[in-house]
This record gives structure tokens, C-alpha cells and sequence, in this order.
């Protein structure tokens, strides 16, 4: 029977179907994790920019708006309790009224929404309003979603392909008849079912190493985009916590900082005391009630935001974040990022040792095929006896009986087979320097 060419029959047309369907289910499992690394990095360029936008809100209110509008409502509760029965107590609260409406009046030119130009005490309202009127800040969490999406939607495509490999290796497996024993498919992938017993053990390691090579791009493109999407979410942990940490201290150095001038109110007072003056002790007693009336004004502008409020959720935890809410931040941050270290150790340490054991069992396969190679046969004597010649019929003859041992021992190591053990070689070996470079780095 004549050999088949092209793809061997319908074993080989299915093989290569098989395996170009599973080389493009590979580049779109590539593709997809690509796109899922591209979400999560818009996550994190999308939760800096909300951070950015909250923390300027947050400074603009709590660090500019509000402790002007303290120090306007203490000149007016001042002069509301001042009575003008005398001139101390009637040039205290003119000056204190006067005060007062010159602060408010350049702030209502300045900036005409703000709380000290509108006299109010709402602060999370003007939040809510300065929030309003903004643009929106972005939200990051679709684009997070997205990335799970799409890193799923990899790790599918790659099972895939790895199925899509095994089949024409399982075809690869199966043992012709004696009638198709010389049929010739093409070499796409190791062919154990084509060779003989005395070579079957070495296609058989060649075919696992090959069904290794195809597991590998897909299990590596998997550890890398687990270690992508660990580092985004860390980067995002480390924006928030900032965001926290400057919303948080914003609000409650404003409450400290407006406390400590109401009280000094208090303070002032007790020095007015020291003088037996009618006048002096009505002018201190107005400033005791002002620091009362305003310490509690600075007690509701400075609490926490509540659902109730209606504001941002973001906005809102970061304002009613605490030391203890900051530390589990930073846990978390810490955890994320332990992880994608795991996993990009996880990365490295499985190409360098897959390559490894791919050199070591490729030079194994060789040594058994050079094992495998049968000696050449000795010629059988004829009984005619070799004709006469001249001199040089000797030499003539002896080289038919050297030429076949020098090409059969040339066949024994492939020459391509040598520049496949070097290319593994030497890539398992600069996977190797990679992996102790980034253990000594981390130590």
C-alpha cells in the first residue's frame, strides 16, 4: 500500500484542526487577560482620580469654608449676648457685629456659595452641594468588575485550548493497523502510535513534554493576570487609605481647632473676672455664654457623616474614618500585595521549573534514542571472490562499509534536537537568574 503524505489521513487533518483551534483559542485567552489587566489599571487611575477629587472638596470645606464660618458665628453669638448698658459692653459688640459682617461681606465676593458668606452651620449639606455641582468623580468599580470579567472569560478560553490539546495527543496515542503501519502523518506533535515498541517510551516522553509546552503559555498567562489584578487592588487599597486618612484628620483637626478657640473665650473671660468692674464681669459673662453656644455649634458642624445625610458613600467613609478603620486599610493593602508576590513567585518558579525538567527529560529522550538506534550489520560474504583491481579497489571498497556507520551515528542526535536542548537550556537558565534576582531583591 502506498504511504499517505500531506496530513496523514483523517488522523492528521483532525490533529491539525485540533491544534490550530487551540492556538487561537490561546491568543484569544491572551487577549482576554489583556484586557482584564487594562481594567484593573483603569480601576486604579480611576480610584486616584475620585481620591484627588474627594480630598479637595474635603479641604476646600473643612479646611477653608469652616473655620472662617466659626469665626463669623462667634463674633454674632458674642454680640447677640453683649447689652450697650455700658460703653465696654456697647464698643465690644459694635466691634464684634462690625467683624462679623465685614468677614461675611468679603466672603459673599469671594466666594458667594460658601458657608461664611451664607452664615449656615450645615457643613455635610454644603458637602452635598459642592458635590452636586462638580462633575461626578469617577467610580472605578465597573471598570474592576470588567477586569474580573475578562480574566474569566481568559481562563475559559484557555481550559479550552488545553482541551482542544489533548485530543490530538489522545489520537497520537492510538496504534495503527498493520496495514497502515506505513502510512506517514505529519510530524505536528509526537506520534507514539506510528513508532515501534523499541520507540515507543521515547515518542511517549516527547509527547508529554509536548503537552506540557501547551499547558504552559495558558497556566502562565493565568498566575500573571491573578498577580495583575492583586497589584491593582492593592494600588486601590493604597488610595483609599490615603484618601481616608486626609478626610478623616480634616475633619476632626477642624472640630479640635474650633473647640480650642470657642474655649478661649472661656479663657479670656475668667481674665475679665480678675477685675471687680461692673462692666468687666457683663462683658466676660456674654463671652462665657458665646463659647458655650458656639462649642456646641462646632460639635454639630464637625460630626461624622450618616446615611441620613444623603452624601457621596465614599465621601462619607472617609470622613467618619478612624485610626482603626486606617490600620485595617493598611492590612488589607499589606495582604494584597503579599499575594501578588505569591503569585508572581508562583509565575516564575513554575516556567523555571517546567523548563528544567523539559532540558533534563529532552536529554534523557535523546540518550534513549541514540540507545534505541540498532548497530549496523555486517555485510554477509558472498562466495565469489572480489574481482582483482588495482591499487586503489581496496580503498574504494572500504568505504561503503564506513559511510553508513558515520550516517547512522550522525542520525542518532538531531542536529535541530541540539538546538532545541540549547534554546531550553539557556531559557530555563535566564528564568533561573530572574527568579534568584527577585528572591535576593526581596530579602
Amino acid at each position: 500500500m502506498r504511504p499517505r503524505g500531506g496530513f496523514g489521513g483523517p488522523r492528521g487533518a483532525i490533529q491539525l484542526a485540533c491544534l490550530v483551534a487551540a492556538a487561537g483559542l490561546t491568543g484569544v485567552a491572551a487577549l482576554a487577560f489583556s484586557d482584564a489587566n487594562s481594567s484593573w489599571q483603569d480601576g486604579v487611575r480611576l480610584e486616584e482620580a475620585r481620591s484627588a477629587a474627594i480630598q479637595e472638596q474635603v479641604r476646600a470645606i473643612y479646611g477653608d469654608e469652616a473655620p472662617a464660618a466659626v469665626r463669623i458665628i462667634m463674633d454674632e453669638r458674642l454680640a447677640a449676648r453683649l447689652t450697650a448698658a455700658d460703653p465696654l459692653a456697647r464698643s465690644q459688640q459694635k466691634a464684634s457685629a462690625d467683624a462679623a459682617e465685614a468677614m461675611r461681606g468679603a466672603y459673599a465676593t469671594l466666594l458667594p456659595k460658601s458657608l461664611a458668606a451664607v452664615g449656615g452651620e450645615d457643613v455635610i449639606g454644603r458637602l452635598r452641594t459642592l458635590h452636586a455641582e462638580e462633575p461626578p468623580p469617577p467610580n472605578p468599580e465597573p471598570q474592576v468588575r470588567a477586569g474580573d470579567a475578562a480574566a474569566r472569560r481568559g481562563g475559559l478560553f484557555g481550559a479550552g485550548a488545553i482541551v482542544l490539546s489533548l485530543v490530538p495527543a489522545l489520537l497520537a496515542l492510538r496504534r495503527r493497523g498493520r496495514h497502515r503501519a506505513e502510512s506517514k502523518a505529519a510530524e505536528l506533535l509526537p506520534q507514539p502510535g506510528q513508532e515501534p515498541d523499541s520507540r515507543r517510551r521515547p515518542a511517549l516522553i516527547h509527547l508529554a513534554l509536548w503537552l506540557l509546552a501547551a499547558a504552559v503559555p495558558v497556566t502562565q498567562l493565568a498566575l500573571s493576570a491573578e498577580e495583575q489584578r492583586s497589584q491593582g487592588a492593592a494600588a486601590r487599597h493604597a488610595a483609599r487609605l490615603t484618601t481616608d486618612i486626609a478626610a478623616g484628620n480634616a475633619r476632626t483637626q477642624f472640630g479640635t481647632q474650633a473647640r480650642q478657640s470657642a474655649r478661649e473665650w472661656g479663657v479670656r473671660a475668667e481674665g475679665r473676672r480678675a477685675d471687680a468692674a461692673a462692666s468687666e464681669r457683663g462683658v466676660a459673662d456674654a463671652e462665657d455664654q458665646a463659647a458655650v453656644e458656639v462649642e456646641a455649634i462646632v460639635l454639630a458642624m464637625a460630626r461624622p457623616p450618616v446615611a441620613a445625610d444623603g452624601l457621596d458613600p465614599r465621601m462619607a467613609t472617609a470622613l467618619a474614618s478612624e485610626p482603626a478603620n486606617w490600620a485595617a486599610s493598611l492590612a488589607a493593602e499589606r495582604d494584597e500585595v503579599e499575594r501578588a508576590n505569591r503569585w508572581g513567585d508562583r509565575s516564575n518558579n513554575a516556567i523555571v521549573l517546567v523548563a528544567l525538567l523539559a532540558g533534563v527529560a529532552y536529554g534523557i529522550v535523546l540518550l534513549r534514542e541514540r540507545i534505541a538506534v540498532p548497530p549496523p550489520q555486517p555485510v554477509p560474504a558472498t562466495s565469489d571472490p572480489p574481482e582483482p583491481s588495482d591499487a586503489s579497489a581496496p580503498s574504494d571498497a572500504s568505504e561503503p562499509s564506513e559511510r553508513p556507520k558515520r550516517s547512522m551515528r550522525s542520525g542518532r542526535v538531531d542536529p535541530a534536537s541540539r538546538v532545541a536542548l540549547l534554546v531550553i537550556a539557556s531559557v530555563a537558565g535566564v528564568c533561573a537568574a530572574v527568579v534568584c534576582a527577585r528572591h535576593h531583591k526581596g530579602r
